[in-house]
């Protein structure tokens, strides 16, 4: 499955991971930070790692942007 594509690293395999799961609503149209908060105000409690990445630098841009 590409999502075990060992080419990624495992921080961008976590967020592509965070990016498909269908818990935290559509991805589309909203920065994976945006997508973040909504799911935690939804209490959906997103992943607190997946928080820290993107604090951290990691790519805002969702999975799919540009794709649908």
């Amino acid at each position: 499955m590409w999502l075990k594509d060992e080419s990624l690293s495992a921080e961008e395999s976590q967020l592509r991971q965070f990016d498909l799961d269908k818990r935290y609503g559509p991805c589309v149209g909203m920065t994976r930070t945006e997508r973040w908060r909504r799911a935690e105000e939804l209490g959906r409690a997103p992943p607190p790692a997946v928080l820290a990445l993107l604090q951290a630098g990691a790519g805002e841009r969702c999975l799919w942007e540009g794709r649908v």
